[in-house]
């Protein structure tokens, strides 16, 4: 499955864990979150083989962004090792949607910090 030293760890996409949702969501609370503070980066490796399902992306890595600080995750996601292109491109939609809902919530909680603010005020 991996290949590690201290600061990096090399993750397999195996073949039979890309395709659902839930498969992606194990695979992330599994081999990424609970090495993430150990590890400085991770590379993962698609062995040429097409994933080809937004839910498995959005889930593995997408939804990173919900959870950690989105400089840091970039940081940590260093490479895609052997991955189709169709699937990058899909990787690409699925991390900016998540982007966008990060931008979003942080806007919307600048703007209720501001209206909790004045209220203390009074």
């Amino acid at each position: 499955m991996d290949k590690s030293n201290k600061s990096q760890l090399t993750l397999r996409i195996p073949a039979q864990f890309s395709n659902f949702r839930k498969d992606g969501e194990w695979f992330r609370e599994e081999f990424i979150v609970k090495q993430w503070n150990k590890v400085e980066r991770f590379i993962f490796d698609f062995e040429n083989r097409p994933v080809a399902s937004v839910s498995f992306l959005d889930e593995v890595f997408a939804k990173l962004f919900l959870e950690f600080k989105p400089e840091e995750v970039i940081r940590k996601l260093y490479r895609f090792e052997r991955m189709v292109p169709m699937d990058k491109e899909l990787l690409k939609e699925v991390i900016n949607t998540r982007l966008l809902e990060v931008k979003f919530k942080n806007k919307l909680n600048k703007k209720n910090n501001k209206v909790t603010a004045r209220v203390a005020q009074r």
